[in-house]
């Protein structure tokens, strides 16, 4: 059953503020960090007062809820691990009144195919998880179908709302012509989510054609990275990349080869950036990059399948300048309004919840 995106219009006026509590793992927070920057800043919060407050799951413990008002709803971030129910319930116990909204951002059925040894049991503390909740978010069309699949939540306690913080300054880039070799771009955590060996093997099997890898980013597998690409003049390690903008800037094509993806943040900017992708056959990574209208804005490989990536990568290299063009346009249209409908969703999604 297909989970229906809040993105109708919304007219409604709200004459008293309702207080939105944010509860977050870490103060890092990642991709989170970026859209609940967006949805606080924005004119949401001429209606709506967001708090925020940080939820360690290692220490099972609240940091502090000292100035903390009383919220009318709660919107839950971190993983649903059965270490952190305790405190999930102490959280609903101390707030009794407070509508309770989980916010997925961790699992998908590629994260169940490559860590999960006893299904059965992940299951079942998922739907512990989502039946103490009102409703439950989802980040992906892929995800929600995962979590009906397995009963994990009810179809009309879901609701899909594609992340989307502000992809300004990636818009804003102008299309890059091709010069000489065929730039690669990648980036992210070096973590086995990533696949990034994966990438590596693959650009060994390249090595006839004119292609560069700027590889970016930081991580536990750095140092293995770093002996499997040794021998490869091809690939060039950038570290942490801190102007993702200038980075997406000097490439021309975005390979993400991650084994699991529920939704893909990076795929989300390289898209805007207007930049051809080649992205695993996995979670949100499918839609993004097949679009809801059917058009394609790259390639689709099978995961963990250095040959596949190749020969994806090889396509790029041999396509026209037409070709490469064509992708990265419709990969940049179909973002256009996408910040606009994130924030459109979570205002129709609060109102629903709270009035």
């Amino acid at each position: 059953m297909q989970v229906t995106p809040l993105l109708s219009k919304f007219t409604g006026s709200i004459v008293e503020k309702r207080r939105v509590l944010h509860v977050v793992k870490d103060d890092k927070m990642g991709g989170v960090k970026s859209n609940l920057r967006g949805l606080i800043q924005s004119d949401l919060s001429n209606n709506f007062d967001f708090q925020i407050v940080v939820f360690d799951v290692e220490k099972l413990c609240l940091h502090s809820f000292q100035g903390i008002k009383e919220p009318d709803l709660i919107v839950y971030h971190p993983t649903c691990r059965l270490k952190g129910l305790p405190d999930l319930l102490r959280l609903k116990t101390r707030f009794p009144k407070a509508k309770l909204i989980i916010h997925e951002h961790a699992y998908s059925q590629g994260y169940e195919e490559h860590n999960v040894s006893q299904p059965w049991r992940f299951h079942s503390v998922l739907r512990v998880f989502y039946r103490l909740a009102d409703l439950v978010v989802t980040i992906s069309q892929a995800q929600a179908d995962w979590m009906l699949k397995h009963h994990l939540a009810s179809d009309h306690q879901l609701r899909l709302i594609h992340q989307c913080p502000s992809l300004e300054r990636f818009a804003k880039l102008f299309p890059k012509s091709r010069e000489g070799d065929l730039i690669l771009g990648a980036y992210g955590r070096f973590c086995t989510q990533k696949g990034f060996e994966v990438l590596i093997e693959a650009m060994e099997q390249v090595k006839d054609l004119p292609v560069k890898l700027l590889l970016g980013g930081s991580g536990e597998l750095e140092g293995a990275l770093h002996r499997m690409a040794e021998h490869l003049s091809s690939v060039t390690f950038l570290g942490q990349v801190e102007d993702v903008a200038n980075f997406l800037g000097r490439c021309d094509v975005v390979i993400i080869p991650s084994l699991w993806e529920p939704w893909g943040n990076v795929c989300l900017e390289a898209r805007a950036a207007g930049k051809p992708i080649i992205a695993s056959r996995i979670d949100g990574l499918i839609e993004q990059v097949r679009g809801s209208d059917g058009e394609s804005c790259g390639l689709l490989v099978t995961p963990k399948n250095p040959t596949e990536l190749a020969k994806g990568i090889r396509i790029m290299a041999l396509a026209s300048p037409w070709q490469l063009r064509r992708w990265g346009e419709r990969g940049r249209l179909s973002t256009q309004e996408g910040h606009q409908n994130y924030l459109q969703a979570w205002k129709e999604l609060m109102w629903e919840v709270l009035y």
